[in-house]
């Protein structure tokens, strides 16, 4: 019998593999492999809130970052539903819950547009009050629409191969 976590296991390992693979052929069928098994994870989710926790970990590994979060919509705020990688929760109270059309995550909400930021430092369209924060500053945050209302916002940050993201990332 086959569970879940044994399923993410064996597809972490795959993949730290296909980073150090050699070949352009195997990298190619690493990634082929690696997107079948996340497709089929995504699909067999039983909830809306299972499936925005698969899609943040295969978010997670595939852009290769330290940290993740998803916040979920309630009426118009965002509130803070699962991270993976916050070093003192405890610090970032004030970050638990997020007006719409405030910070980065509430603007992204709001414009309904996914966004990616290599250097926030050069990014003057939005406000980053917690900047210390951030070792790279470099994220992507994109919002969940279904039915023409952002549902969720999905946050990766802290790229691990780079520092910065890549288009293929």
């Amino acid at each position: 019998d086959i569970s879940s976590s044994m399923v993410y296991r064996e597809n972490e390992k795959r993949f730290l593999m296909m980073l150090e693979s050699t070949t352009l052929q195997d990298r190619l069928d690493d990634v082929y492999y690696s997107f079948s098994q996340m497709t089929c994870d995504l699909t067999e989710s039983q909830s809306p809130l299972e499936l925005l926790e698969k899609a943040m970990y295969w978010g997670t590994k595939l852009s290769c970052s330290k940290r993740a979060s998803i916040l979920v919509t309630d009426r118009d705020k965002l509130n803070v539903y699962k991270t993976q990688g916050w070093k003192n929760k405890e610090d970032n109270e004030d970050f638990y819950s997020v007006s719409i059309n405030e910070r980065i995550a509430g603007k992204v909400a709001a414009n309904k547009r996914f966004l990616v930021v290599n250097d926030g430092n050069d990014y003057k369209e939005f406000d980053f009050p917690d900047r210390e924060s951030y070792e790279t500053f470099a994220f992507v945050v994109f919002p969940v629409v279904y039915q023409g209302r952002t549902v969720a916002v999905l946050n990766f940050s802290e790229n691990t191969r780079h520092g910065y993201y890549t288009v293929g990332e």
